[in-house]
């Protein structure tokens, strides 16, 4: 019997990315609480040192030689205002990283 290889659905691609995110920033000495629930602005609140940080993760999956999705501009209105930053994380390079939105 061969067995056909599914392709992960997005929503079970985008938890998998937020295990990932909170693995990669308690290894980096946070913090992290999770969002319980599937709705919201905010999926993480971290701490580091006192300071508190409100978090939207984004995963993908594109490879290094694929077109870049850009996140300096992916944040809602309120999510700016709320100042949530939002943490990157790429499943195919395994790069997980803070999206600089100055510049």
């Amino acid at each position: 019997m061969v067995y056909q290889k599914k392709p992960i659905p997005n929503i079970l691609k985008g938890e998998i990315g937020e295990i990932e995110a909170c693995a990669w920033l308690m290894s980096n000495g946070y913090e992290v609480y999770r969002n319980c629930s599937q709705f919201g602005e905010v999926d993480l609140i971290i701490r580091k040192n006192g300071e508190v940080m409100l978090i939207d993760v984004k995963t993908d999956c594109k490879s290094k030689n694929a077109k870049s999705k850009s996140y300096k501009h992916c944040r809602t209105k309120s999510q700016v205002k709320q100042g949530i930053e939002v943490l990157r994380v790429n499943r195919e390079t395994r790069v997980i990283k803070f999206v600089d939105h100055k510049s």
